[in-house]
This record gives C-alpha cells, sequence and structure tokens, in this order.
C-alpha cells in the first residue's frame, strides 16, 4: 500500500511540476550555482508598516525534488526565477523548508523577493528608507531621496 501512495504522490507532483514548473537557478549562499526543476506555491504578499512608511514584502514558496537539491536549503540562499531573485528565508522562525510529501522526497522551500533596495547596508540601521546619515528617506513610490520635514 506504501508503494501506491508514493507513486501516486510522484505521478501528482510530475503532473504539477510540468503545469506550473520551470527551470530555475538555484544559487546556495557562498556557492556555486546549479539549475534545478521548481513549482511556484503559495505566492502572498504582506504590508509591512515601518512607523508610518508601508512596505510589501512579496513570498513565494517553490516545490522542489529533495534529490536535484545538492544539500538542504538554507536562509540566504536564493532561486532565481527569470528576473526575479527569491531569496530562502525562514518565517515566524519556522525552518527554511517544510517537506512537502510524507516521504521526504519533496522539499516546500519559503522565499521572500530580494529587494537589494531595501536590504543594502547603505540604507541604514534595517529601516529600508532612512539614508546611513539619516537625513533623508527614500520615498517607495519614486526611489527619491527626500529630506525630512522638520
Amino acid at each position: 500500500m506504501d508503494d501506491i501512495v508514493r507513486r501516486a504522490l510522484d505521478a501528482a507532483n510530475d503532473r504539477l511540476a510540468n503545469v506550473r514548473g520551470g527551470t530555475v537557478t538555484y544559487r546556495p549562499f557562498g556557492g556555486s550555482d546549479y539549475s534545478i526543476f521548481a513549482s511556484p506555491a503559495g505566492n502572498r504578499t504582506v504590508s509591512i508598516d515601518h512607523d508610518g512608511f508601508v512596505q510589501d514584502a512579496v513570498y513565494q514558496d517553490f516545490i522542489v525534488k529533495a534529490a536535484d537539491m545538492q544539500a538542504v536549503p538554507r536562509r540566504n540562499d536564493k532561486i532565481i526565477d527569470g528576473t526575479n531573485e527569491w531569496r530562502v528565508h525562514t518565517p515566524s522562525g519556522t525552518r527554511e523548508y517544510t517537506l512537502h510529501d510524507p516521504y521526504g522526497d519533496t522539499f516546500r522551500i519559503h522565499c521572500i523577493l530580494d529587494d537589494d533596495a531595501y536590504s543594502s547596508p547603505e540604507q541604514g540601521d534595517g529601516n529600508p528608507f532612512i539614508s546611513s546619515s539619516g537625513d533623508s528617506f527614500q520615498n517607495p513610490l519614486t526611489d527619491e531621496y527626500e529630506a525630512p520635514e522638520n
């Protein structure tokens, strides 16, 4: 019976991959890129309020076969899907991935859209809109820096 369920799950994952999936580049943090086949799943956008400045964070999960991975997904690895770079992260303190099936044959990797404009050190101490000098902020609509109002 176990073998029947496993084959059914494999067939379902293969169908999902053929319908929604594609080849992406997996970039391990500090390692070399390699190609894997991944299916997107669970896209969601969350608005984060930074003292009056609202930033949208886009989350995306990817389903991949464990056998295609060179190692388990780790925080700050990247999945490059066309023009988007998705950074592997740990949502709410959980692991970077979950097992997508009871046999551990597929991973569901948790990612966030990597927007360097909001994560570069030049932007200040974790606040995406404050410059390192603290005397201006970045307007998220125009990407221009503006002086704060006194």
